[in-house]
């Protein structure tokens, strides 16, 4: 039998259904794997072990009896200190959020567990999944698994590198803007941003809501497929998913023969560093010999779409954490590992607290390149700022 750890998702779950390995056996497998690489990464912030060998036994029981439906019954997964599970702890990576306890359970969770997972423990993250180094001096860093001294990425740090650890098979993580691309770069595996609208967000923590995005990270693009088909589709809590197309696992693995594939002429392919060109040119290569179609797309301004992003994303930011920064701001990560003297986010959330103390009604204009945008009215912030 292969290690567990050479292992995809989708083998494990397969190799649990035919009863090569049983869910315990798999479990205690990985509680002992964790607990060797916990020390050196980081990845972990809670580790459940009693309840997760609790669920791998009801699990076998149901596998042996030929019940089990999900698609992956009895397999442990962990995710991101940020999705809820009604009655534990989810402290989102921050000293302000230490000891709470979660009211209602997350939609994603539950259909993972519908499909037959349970959760082995929670992972490391960003203070409130708002940085994209995965640095965090409140929990301490969490390290790459391919080498320790570099970095994870973040906000999605604990996820990336227990999935590149071998510690979990995959895992969840959030990107609002970079979050889980980021990590999955620099940990070495593969990172799925859905499309605003694919994934609920009911009882996750938000960042910013026009932005924030569920998915998964994992060993290989067809572990994220499996995983995206079982958390994708319209949830009546999250109204943004209202009217969102279910997952078309047989089109995602699909052969790419007549795809056709849009590469961005400019900004996103602008100072690349050399072997990052060369193997997004080796990759063009390949999907050309299978069949895929490419071509140089002139995209609108982005530098605009992303001066925009920032704006959003910092507004929403500090309306959602308001009323703690007004009575806890203390609590908030101020120094960054790297040794910057004021961690940036501070500055960002402290200069939106304005604006949005300014006026909350939000004027729409019309951006130089024709994007559509929302901004504060330029009146009231002004006034606002001499005071």
């Amino acid at each position: 039998m292969k290690d567990p750890a050479e292992l995809t998702l989708a083998e494990v779950a397969g190799a649990l259904r035919r009863r090569t390995f049983s869910s315990a056996e798999l479990t205690r497998w990985m509680l002992e794997r964790i607990g060797r690489w916990q020390p050196i990464i980081n990845a972990f912030v809670r580790i459940e072990e009693d309840e997760a060998l609790a669920a791998a036994k009801r699990a076998d029981r149901t596998l042996a009896r030929g019940k089990a439906k999900g698609a992956l019954y009895g397999v442990p997964l962990a995710h991101k200190d940020m999705y809820y599970v009604k009655g534990k702890l989810s402290e989102c990576g921050s000293k302000v959020r230490k000891g709470w306890i979660a009211p209602a359970t997350s939609t994603v969770l539950m259909r993972l567990a519908v499909a037959g997972s349970f959760r082995i423990g929670a992972l490391h993250m960003s203070e409130f999944a708002y940085s994209p180094t995965g640095h965090n001096s409140y929990l301490g860093p969490a390290r790459n698994a391919w080498d320790p001294k570099c970095i994870t990425g973040g906000s999605s740090s604990g996820s990336a590198t227990a999935v590149a650890g071998r510690l979990v098979p995959a895992a969840l993580g959030s990107d609002t803007g970079g979050s889980i691309r980021l990590p999955a770069h620099f940990c070495g595996v593969t990172g799925f941003k859905p499309t605003y609208g694919r994934v609920s967000r009911a009882n996750t923590l938000p960042l910013s809501f026009t932005l924030d995005t569920v998915g998964p990270l994992a060993v290989s693009a067809e572990d994220a497929g499996l995983i995206m088909g079982i958390i994708a589709g319209p949830d009546p809590l999250d109204p943004t998913t209202l009217g969102a197309p279910a997952w078309n696992a047989k089109r995602a693995r699909a052969s790419p023969k007549g795809l056709r594939i849009g590469v961005p002429a400019r900004f996103y392919v602008d100072d690349l560093e050399s072997d990052i060109a060369s193997a997004l040119d080796r990759t063009i290569v390949v999907l050309r010999k299978l069949g895929a179609k490419i071509s140089k797309v002139e995209l609108p301004d982005q530098t605009v779409v992303s001066a925009a992003a920032l704006i959003v994303l910092a507004v929403e930011a500090t309306s959602a954490h308001a009323p703690w920064l007004r009575t806890r701001a203390a609590d908030y990560v101020r120094r960054c590992v790297i040794g910057c003297r004021t961690d940036l986010r501070i500055a960002r959330w402290s200069t939106s607290r304005r604006c949005v103390g300014a006026d909350r009604h939000l004027l729409r204009i019309l951006t130089p390149s024709g994007t559509w945008m929302w901004s504060l009215p330029r009146h009231r912030a002004r006034s606002r700022r001499r005071s």
